[in-house]
């Protein structure tokens, strides 16, 4: 992912995007969003401009055209790594960062895990656990329909694998 960067597009309807002509992080990649309570764009990725890579989280108050490294850091970390985030914020406010937890090559059919840490501010994270593991998993994405927790997630030779929770950290 050290060459990887994040770029934004954008719409007027959800449909149609067109690109915008600007690189916002480099050395970053699988970006994810939330807007905070105060209106900001938050962007959590996997910052790989040092190593080992792992999460990191940048925030915009200009509508997403320039974005500030807030230098995330998840306490108790149970792994080297914890990549591919997806971030959701719970109804108390707090936020949930879920992660691939992992120590060497993803691209292996060995068991990985998907875990979840919880914060406060949405930058300074303590690790809960495992969640979910799987052969190859990989790139969880978790939402909540109203009624459930839903993981979609990448198993390397299944596809995606979709995995419901009640309360979303099992």
């Amino acid at each position: 992912p050290y060459q990887h960067h994040i770029e934004s597009a954008t719409s007027t309807d959800g449909l149609n995007w067109t690109k915008d002509e600007k690189v916002l992080i480099e050395h970053a990649s699988v970006p994810t969003a939330v807007v905070t309570p105060e209106g900001k764009v938050r962007l959590y990725y996997v910052d790989a401009s040092k190593i080992p890579e792992t999460t990191n989280c940048a925030e915009s108050s200009d509508g997403g055209k320039s974005f500030t490294v807030l230098n995330c850091t998840i306490g108790k970390l149970s792994s080297e790594k914890a990549l591919d985030p997806s971030i959701v914020r719970l109804s108390d406010g707090r936020y949930r960062l879920y992660y691939y937890g992992a120590a060497g090559n993803p691209d292996t059919q060995e068991t990985h895990y998907v875990v979840s840490a919880i914060s406060t501010d949405g930058v300074r994270f303590t690790e809960e656990g495992r969640v979910f593991n799987y052969p190859g998993l990989v790139d969880p994405d978790v939402f909540w329909t109203g009624k459930e927790w839903l993981m979609y997630v990448h198993a390397l030779q299944q596809g995606t694998i979709v995995a419901k929770s009640s309360g979303g950290t099992n």
